[in-house]
């Protein structure tokens, strides 16, 4: 039994998703951490999805996290470096990594024209734009030309006039909603997909590998910043360097995503990942 809005009964073992936000943040908080307490009462199995650094960024959900954390009994995290980042918070509690499902098919790589005209493609939460902004504020005229499709929610008029305000000259931007299918339908267009993050923010660092994981599913050479989750798969993408050659030469990763696709790619398919699943709950 999932822990939402309506829990009407004391399961064997009670998962606590991600909480999200919004104004009734609070009542909700209160009415999940009564759900928990009960739970934890009849020494039913607590289990916490911790999807991102609550615990030592700052944010509306914070305090919920460290009070769900005392009613715990296993904390899950969907990568190692995550896991690394809250070991020494969550004491003796069991502590797991499962890795987020690839939702995205498995399209092989194909040869890329090495022309100086791009198409680039970049999806996520408008809430991410700003570091796609900074990434173009930081590329000189010369380093980047062709075509940026973007792809992100719909409600976005402030976002989009951000990036076209620092689009550099020659490049042409393509706004488009985001959904699974138009992600598949870009990408095969595609000569790189960019993932800038940073390095300094918690919030980022501790990223999931979930885009870079889609990106090299879907054949795409990726230039990104190397988050820490990204850093087992380095091999597999070009990290950013912001230097003039960094968008050069996309088939110089056709090798490594083909390779990836046949050796990793399987672990974070819905099989492999039920699996772990199903052995925490049993």
């Amino acid at each position: 039994m999932s822990c939402g809005d309506v829990v009407n009964t004391v399961a064997e073992s009670l998962f606590i998703g991600k909480i999200g936000q919004g104004p009734d943040l609070a009542e909700r908080a209160t009415h999940w951490l009564r759900i928990l307490q009960a739970h934890k009462d009849k020494k039913k199995k607590v289990i916490l999805d911790y999807t991102d650094p609550y615990l030592t960024v700052i944010s509306p959900q914070s305090d919920f996290y460290k009070q769900a954390l005392e009613l715990t009994d296993i904390v899950v995290c969907s990568s190692t470096a995550l896991a690394e980042s809250c070991a020494g918070l969550v004491g003796a509690k069991e502590l797991r990594v499962i890795e987020d499902w690839n939702e995205y098919p498995c399209i092989g790589p194909k040869t890329r024209s090495n022309t100086e005209q791009r198409n680039l493609l970049w999806f996520g939460h408008q809430l991410n734009l700003n570091y796609l902004t900074h990434w173009l504020q930081s590329r000189s005229a010369d380093s980047v030309s062709g075509t940026l499709t973007v792809l992100t929610g719909a409600d976005t008029h402030l976002h989009k006039q951000r990036v076209m305000s620092n689009l550099p000259r020659g490049v042409n931007l393509n706004w488009q909603t985001w959904s699974q299918k138009a992600v598949i339908q870009h990408a095969l267009g595609t000569d790189w997909l960019i993932l800038p993050g940073s390095l300094v923010e918690d919030r980022k660092r501790y990223v999931s590998s979930t885009q870079l994981i889609a990106g090299l599913s879907l054949g795409l050479p990726i230039l990104a910043t190397p988050a820490l989750s990204y850093q087992p798969f380095s091999e597999y993408f070009r990290a950013i360097a912001g230097s003039a050659g960094d968008l050069e030469n996309p088939d110089e990763y056709y090798e490594a995503i083909a390779e990836f696709q046949y050796r990793k790619l399987p672990q974070f398919n819905e099989n492999s990942l039920g699996d772990k699943w199903l052995e925490l709950l049993s």
